[in-house]
């Protein structure tokens, strides 16, 4: 594996390797006004990319953790995608790519990620999906 990093992003996995990627929420990153996504193998860290693109994924969501946020309870990390990673950017130059948006937002009640028609409306339950785009402003698209 090698490692490579710009000043606020980082990674240490190759293309083709599998990891779980989440939103990267830590203050650290958001103070200097970079949204990152955590990049994880196995438990561990092993990441933070500006954009993502994945292949072979599945969306996953923890329900104890998902309840417990429902309830009022402590943020966790327990919502993710993972696959088999085709491309990264670290930096902000990265493509514009789009496709059928899909959301998660345990705050108002979703249990898992959902695709989202053009008016914004959470609409069919997403479990897996071929190529994925993770985008540097925080939005998660399944592309055809």
């Amino acid at each position: 594996m090698s490692l490579m990093y710009t000043a606020e992003t980082w990674i240490d996995l190759d293309v083709g390797d599998t990891c779980k990627a989440h939103l990267n929420l830590g203050v650290k990153w958001s103070s200097h006004g970079v949204k990152t996504w955590s990049i994880k193998k196995a438990s561990k860290t092993v990441g933070h990319v500006r954009s993502l693109l994945l292949c072979d994924c599945k969306f996953i969501v923890q329900p104890a953790a998902n309840k417990k946020i429902r309830d009022g309870g402590p943020k966790t990390v327990h919502a993710f995608v993972s696959g088999t990673i085709v491309e990264y950017w670290l930096d902000g130059n990265v493509p514009d790519l789009r496709g059928l948006e899909v959301k998660y937002n345990p705050h108002v009640g979703m249990k898992q990620f959902c695709s989202i028609n053009s008016d914004s409306e959470f609409k069919t339950p997403v479990i897996s999906a071929d190529r994925v785009y993770l985008s540097p402003a925080w939005r998660v698209f399944i592309l055809r």
